[in-house]
């Protein structure tokens, strides 16, 4: 199945052309690599394929649920926030609902009228699955692993951005918008 086609894209900046009919597709499960010289137009074309642009010509086919992530070569965060913190902001969505579950969880303790009370137990309830079918039991173990695996020690999560080396940057920059990418829709 193809989940993405891009048919006779074309984009000029002037009389400078940088992608003149191009067409590929990709079918589900492909694994593909870009290569290119410098100024060859992979970074255009990437910035087309994500929406960042319109291209001057052509047309784009992306499946209904495809997420296609970009990231500049010289993207590197620089941000006053700590490591953990900065990935912990991909999961934002699934923080705030959390936050919804303990509320309902104080209203249900409280609550007095049988009728609101069931009303708060069914709410709760759904929350509670839509959370667990999200992984929301598992996004911080997942934050973990993904820092563990770039080669940062436990220590290190708590530094601040603004400290790392460009590399660091970088990785983490990098992580966070796979992290993006691959997460359930939540």
């Amino acid at each position: 199945m193809i989940i993405l086609n891009c048919s006779n894209i074309s984009k000029s900046y002037g009389i400078i052309n940088i992608l003149q009919d191009i067409s590929f597709n990709v079918q589900e499960n492909d694994k593909i690599g870009l290569v290119g010289v410098n100024g060859a137009g992979k970074s255009t074309l990437f910035k087309v394929m994500t929406g960042e642009i319109t291209p001057d010509s052509g047309e784009i086919y992306k499946a209904k649920d495809l997420k296609i992530g970009y990231m500049a070569q010289n993207c590197i965060i620089d941000s006053p926030k700590n490591i953990w913190d900065e990935l912990l902001e991909v999961f934002s969505p699934l923080i705030e609902m959390e936050m919804k579950i303990k509320n309902l969880e104080k209203q249900i303790q409280t609550e007095t009228d049988t009728k609101r009370l069931d009303v708060l137990v069914r709410e709760h309830g759904d929350l509670c699955e839509k959370f667990r079918e999200k992984n929301g039991y598992g996004y911080t173990s997942h934050i973990r692993a993904v820092l563990i695996g770039l080669g940062f020690q436990d220590d290190q999560f708590s530094l601040p951005i603004q400290n790392l080396s460009g590399g660091q940057k970088t990785r983490v920059a990098f992580r966070q918008k796979l992290m993006f990418l691959l997460k359930k829709n939540i």
